[in-house]
């Protein structure tokens, strides 16, 4: 580049820093903004996984309470009393 005046080198390198330092702001806002996305894709995988352990953990529990069968049990004290459960 030549310049008509040296008083224009200052100006034209001082509006080189503030474009470079506007770009490099610009970019931190987009990356904020693209972290704010991934924590929230996170956040809505961890509530699915969340939800679905909840069902599965329901299930279960449905599938072993169908397995217990009625069973009375007969317990003896000292008195010789037979309480029933």
């Amino acid at each position: 580049m030549i310049y008509e005046k040296a008083s224009h080198l200052p100006v034209e390198v001082e509006h080189k820093a503030f474009w470079a330092i506007k770009q490099c702001n610009m970019d931190y806002d987009a990356a904020g903004i693209a972290r704010k996305l991934q924590l929230q894709e996170l956040e809505d995988i961890q509530n699915d996984a969340y939800e679905n352990a909840m069902i599965y953990k329901e299930k279960t529990k449905s599938l072993h309470d169908r397995m217990i069968r009625e069973k009375s049990f007969m317990l003896e004290t000292k008195s010789s009393f037979i309480i029933r459960v």
